[in-house]
């Protein structure tokens, strides 16, 4: 039997298995435990397929569009939202934040990157994203027969 040191500074390395270690590793990565990244700094988001369209919806209350920005590289997009706004409060319990925040989208290949508008109302962000013609389904054709 093996005896493993609990390392009480980190809660999450049980083990010195490499394996498990990478595995808690990917976990901080995806989660981002070690810095300032929490689910309260990371909005909401519903994406919607439409039959012409892809449309991101983004709820970003107390956001000013103008600390708002939406950028594409290659096939990726990525929406960043800036609050100077956001305070140093103490809060004894907290649901959303009102932090910066990045999240990153890859647009499916169907996506044609020139089509994409967006838009800011009443605190939820919309960005449509057209599809490419030939990924947009037709109608059945009747065929006339001679």
């Amino acid at each position: 039997m093996n005896l493993i040191r609990f390392n009480h500074s980190d809660p999450l390395s049980y083990t010195e298995n490499p394996v498990f270690d990478r595995f808690t590793d990917l976990i901080d990565r995806i989660f981002q435990y070690n810095n300032d990244y929490s689910a309260v700094n990371c909005p909401a988001v519903n994406v919607i397929e439409q039959q012409d369209a892809y449309r991101i919806e983004m709820a970003i209350p107390g956001y000013d569009r103008k600390n708002i920005r939406i950028e594409l590289e290659k096939n990726e997009l990525s929406i960043s939202g800036k609050n100077p706004a956001k305070g140093e409060n103490v809060y004894t319990y907290r649901e959303f934040g009102m932090g910066d925040f990045t999240r990153y989208f890859v647009l499916p290949q169907a996506a044609d990157p020139e089509k994409i508008e967006a838009s800011f109302r009443e605190g939820i962000l919309s960005v449509r994203i057209g599809k490419r013609e030939e990924a947009i389904p037709k109608p059945p054709r009747q065929i006339d027969i001679s």
